[in-house]
């Protein structure tokens, strides 16, 4: 057995140091290798140089250093058992543990709604459908309109291509976001904003199964529990605390071809109903990108 250390998400300890759990390789890609298990929880096993996904076990070399695994396919099981993931020989044992949801105790909306503007002056603007299925549902969820979020969700899921669509980042940015940062503003209007948001996570979570890919599916899951790819991490971090974000804005948009955008889509359209309340914020947004 060929031992592998590595830099483990907390959001994968539950597998790792739980009962015995079995998996399934589901793809392999330059940077990644992603294992599905049971209840559609999804650990993705990156080089260090690809991107760290909220559920993710870092090896410690980059993609053009991978060593051989030709066991490592997709269609080959997976044990989770004994602190370690094991894969057709290669056991990745957790060697050290990281964060995947932003730390943050207490922030401003003044502070937020400066980031907001900041971020969306430095994305392009939505195409008109996306927008306005971003509108309606920026509008329930300040509305607290469980119904009305939700069919504006279905709106989004599964849209555009990829192993990740569009719709879905935004929606990942959006949930992501809302669990958070709705705490650290410690107020009732946040609070509410937050259940509506949970809410709309678990009716949309019901449904991905058959409505977006296996991967995407996965992410929003880890979304809605406020776990996120590190570099979203880092972002609303430097936005809760009012630090410069150009270069976290831009770290984002690096992920995938289309991927790190609809994040940060999300992201705002979060940030604005917690700072704004209503679609207004958002229609400002798009007046800033047009700029």
């Amino acid at each position: 057995m060929t031992v592998i250390r590595v830099a483990a998400s907390t959001a994968i300890r539950d597998i790792v140091a739980g009962s015995r759990a079995h998996g399934v390789v589901h793809a392999v890609f330059e940077h990644a290798t992603y294992v599905t298990f049971a209840g559609g929880r999804l650990v993705a096993i990156v080089t260090r140089d690809g991107v760290h996904q909220p559920s993710a076990a870092v090896v410690p070399w980059t993609a053009d250093r991978r060593p051989a695994t030709p066991g490592v396919q997709a269609g080959a099981p997976v044990v989770a058992a004994d602190g370690a993931i094991s894969i057709a020989g290669v056991d990745f044992r957790p060697g050290r543990w990281w964060e995947p949801q932003p730390t943050v105790r207490h922030t401003e909306r003044s502070t937020l709604a400066n980031a907001a503007a900041d971020i969306a002056g430095r994305l392009a603007p939505l195409d008109e459908d996306v927008a306005a299925a971003c509108r309606e549902l920026q509008d329930a969820l300040a509305d607290g309109d469980i119904d009305g979020s939700r069919r504006a969700a279905r709106r989004l899921l599964g849209r555009g291509p990829g192993l990740t669509p569009f719709g879905d980042d935004v929606l990942a940015g959006c949930f992501g976001t809302t669990a958070a940062l709705a705490s650290a503003l410690d107020d009732a209007r946040s609070q509410a904003v937050s259940a509506t948001t949970r809410a709309t996570a678990t009716h949309i979570l019901d449904e991905v199964e058959d409505a977006t890919t296996t991967i995407s599916a996965g992410l929003l899951r880890d979304a809605s529990r406020g776990a996120l790819a590190q570099p979203v991490a880092h972002l609303l971090t430097a936005a809760a605390a009012g630090a410069p974000v150009a270069g976290a804005v831009a770290a984002v948009l690096r992920i995938g071809a289309t991927s790190g955008a609809g994040l940060l889509h999300g992201c705002v359209l979060a940030l604005d109903v917690l700072v704004d309340g209503r679609a207004e914020g958002h229609a400002r947004m798009n007046e800033r990108q047009l700029a």
